[in-house]
Order: structure tokens, then sequence, then C-alpha cells
């Protein structure tokens, strides 16, 4: 009596486990599907282990995964699925006016099995739309981004820090057969609100966000360099997190028919992950930007007047910040004590006024911009500001030596025969040069001789 009920608990629990089993790999589905308006139609594939009935989203085929930005699915309820099932994901309107970034919705996907109505499982697959830097989604298939290599002059490439000096360079690719032609390479910095504000940095190269690179034959690739700084009074009410995107296309067939703005070089594929942050080194939280100079070059005596804007770049207030302008070689030590301090943020209009001294060598001098504050002091690191100095030696005369004597002058006589020696010598070294005038002036008399003769006739 026991044995059975021993083989009947056995097999109770081996069917248990075979339920369990069964109703948990009842179906396979995808994790995730993108759509895009180059690929308005992608497809949730859904692979049962056994016979299914299948329903997704509650029965409902709108998919709404933004205000107004919507898709739909071609079918909401499967019966007796046996083998893979492809439902349609549809792009449906997608505003203009919609930011930059991903938009994704969950869909559930609810399977019971058509053998056991007790066996059933529940899944997902997220649906997702990206608004890329192309306004219409890429297109074509000519170009390619081939690399986008982003360097700093601060610490870490996509670690921003207020005055740091950012380079991107883009080499974009013609894949196609033919030229391509009136090609753009463009560059944008997206914050958290999708909103662009690459017009929010200071560039340097011509172009600024937009360089026109002309056309690129077949097979071949051409390269636009950005270069552009963090100013010191970059908005950080936005946050610190940025996306920094690229794309290329052509101007002549227009965006919409050709345009890429993905790359294996973006971490994100169509973005690079950016923080622009305030400066957290101690010794860097005074920054001096916007210098300039009265004059680029000076002499001995000229006053100079140099205006800088002090910046506090840094994460705290500072109560006490003096700043100086140093140079050993002109004896030159000033400070400007500003009285209030710099908040975080706040900036400072200063101006030195110095002479240039007397007896300095011609060539170029740098003058060094410091601050101390109550968090440290950025004198080990000063901002460097070269001017040109000329003409301040005085070339002293050179007086005769002790040994030599004055010449006499000599008689009217003597000049005379020096004057003719002169001549002659003038003669001996230059006998060409006169032989040539000698003749030039007897084909002169010459050619007056006979005019006068022919006159006379």
């Amino acid at each position: 009596m026991s044995s059975k009920i021993t083989s009947f608990i056995v097999a109770s629990i081996l069917t248990l486990l075979l339920l369990a089993s069964a109703a948990s790999a009842l179906i396979s589905v995808s994790s995730s599907v993108a759509i895009s308006q180059s690929a308005n139609v992608s497809y949730i594939v859904i692979t049962p282990s056994s016979p299914v009935n299948i329903t997704l989203n509650g029965g409902s085929s709108t998919l709404v995964l933004a205000t107004g930005l919507t898709a739909s699915l071609n079918q909401t309820q499967l019966s007796n699925v046996s083998s893979t099932a492809n439902v349609a994901v549809i792009l449906g309107s997608v505003p203009s006016s919609l930011a930059f970034g991903k938009y994704s919705i969950t869909v559930p996907v609810y399977a019971v099995s058509t053998s056991n109505s007790t066996v059933s499982e529940n899944s997902s697959v997220e649906i997702s739309y990206t608004k890329g830097f192309c306004k219409s989604g890429s297109a074509g298939e000519n170009l390619s981004l081939e690399s986008v290599d982003i360097s700093s002059s601060g610490e870490d490439d996509t670690d921003w820090r207020p005055l740091d000096e950012i380079e991107v360079k883009v080499r974009v690719q013609n894949n196609g057969d033919n030229d391509a032609k009136e090609i753009v390479a463009e560059i944008g910095l997206y914050n958290d609100n999708g909103k662009n504000m690459v017009r929010d940095v200071e560039f340097s190269n011509s172009g600024e966000e937009s360089i026109d690179l002309g056309t690129i034959k077949d097979g071949d690739d051409k390269t636009a360099t950005f270069t552009f700084k963090v100013p010191a009074d970059f908005n950080f009410d936005d946050g610190s997190s940025y996306r920094l995107v690229v794309k290329a296309y052509s101007d002549k067939i227009g965006e919409s028919k050709e345009c890429i703005d993905t790359s294996d070089d973006l971490s994100n594929s169509f973005y690079e992950d950016i923080s622009i942050d305030r400066q957290d080194d101690e010794d860097l939280f005074i920054a001096f930007d916007q210098i300039t100079l009265s004059q680029d070059e000076a002499t001995c005596g000229d006053i100079v007047t140099l205006n800088v804007k002090a910046y506090n770049v840094g994460d705290s207030d500072q109560d006490e910040v003096t700043l100086y302008l140093f140079n050993k070689q002109m004896s030159l030590n000033q400070k400007i004590e500003i009285r209030n301090g710099l908040e975080m943020d706040e900036d400072y209009d200063a101006a030195f006024e110095f002479a240039i001294p007397s007896g300095l060598k011609d060539g170029w001098y740098n003058l060094e911009l410091y601050a101390d504050y109550e968090d440290g002091s950025t004198a080990d690191s000063p901002t460097i500001v070269p001017i040109k100095v000329l003409g301040c030696q005085i070339v002293q005369p050179v007086a005769p030596a002790a040994n030599e004597t004055t010449a006499p002058e000599a008689p009217a006589e003597e000049e005379q025969t020096s004057a003719w020696a002169s001549i002659k010598n003038a003669f001996s070294g230059n006998g060409l040069i006169w032989l040539v005038a000698l003749i030039n002036i007897v084909l002169i008399i010459i050619i007056i001789i006979v005019a006068v003769r022919i006159a006379r006739r």
C-alpha cells in the first residue's frame, strides 16, 4: 500500500514538473523591435514550443510611444499557433516637433496552451522608435560615417569642463558607384530634454556646427574637423548629461533622400554620451576668459591695458578672491582684490594697466595671470598672455680706441689727385661696362652726323 502511495506521489510530482516546464517554455518572443521612418515596418517574432493561442497588447492594435507618436499591430489574436509567427509593427504618424531621443513602449504577450488551458505564459516585447539627427531618419545607402573621433584638452575626452578645447573629426565615406555631391557634415549637442544646445559652445572652425565637404568621389572619403570650446559661462541649469550627435547628408538631392547619422564609433550608435560639469579640481576653480590687450606690440614707455573676465567655474562659492598679473623681466607684479568674492557661475571684469620698462630686449614676453582664493590657487598653472616688445634697447655709439688718431684734412691738390685716381680705378675695376658705354657714345655721335648731312641735302 505504501509503495503505491509513493509511486502516486512521484508521478504527481513529475507531472507538475512537466507542466511547469511546459509553462515556462511555451513561447519565445523577440526582446525588442525597432521601427524608424526608413524601416517603418518591423516584426515581433513569436516561436511556440507547442500549439498555443496568443494575445498581444490585451487585444488592442494601437501603440502610443509618445504624444503624437503612434504605431499599430497588424494582428493581436493568434489561434492554434504551432510554428513561428511574425506580427507586423507598423509606424504611424511622427510629429515634426518630436524631440531627439529614443521612445519605447512595452507590449505584453500572453500565450495559452491549446491542449491544456491551465498552462499559460506571460511575456513582453519592447517596441522603440529613435528620433535621430537626420530630419527624416537615415535614408539612402551611399554615405557612411566611417569614423568619429572626439578629443578634449581636459582629462577625459567625453567628460568636459569649462574652457576645455574640444575637437571632433568626422570621416565621411562615399560607398556608392557615383560621385556624392554637395555633402555636408554636421554635429549637434542635445540635452536630456531633447533640445539641441550646440549653439552654446564657442566654435573656432569655419562653418561652426555645419561644414561643407563638397563632392566626395565614389569610393573616396573626406574628413570634417569641428573645433570648439566649452564657455566659462556655460549654462548648467539643464543638467550635465548631453548627447553628441553627427550626420552627413547630400544638400543636392536632399536630406530626406541621402542622410546617415549612425556610426560604430559612437557609444550608442546614433549618439555619444557627454557630461559637462563644473570644475571639481580646487586649483582650477577660477578661470580666465575673454582676455584682450590694448596693443599686441609695445615699446618702452607704452602704457598697456590687459582686460580679462574671471569666472568661478568650480562647484563652490569663493568668498576671498585675488587676481594677479606677473612678469619677472618687466618687474610686473600687480593684484586686484575682488572684495565680495565670486559665487558659483559668477564672473568679474578686471583691468590691469602697466608700463613697458626700458632696457628690454626685442621679443615675446609671457604675462602670467593667476588667482588666489579661499579653496585654492591657480599659481601652479597660470594663464599665459604673450605680448611682443620692440625698440626698447638703446644703441650706444662706439668710441675710438685710445691709440687711434683722426687723419688731417688733405690739401685741395691732393683731393683732386685722389679724385682722378678714383675715376682711373673705376675704369680699371669696371672695364667692360665703360667700354660698352664708350661704344654707345660713338654710335650716337655717328647717328647725329649722318642725320645732319641728310638734313642739309
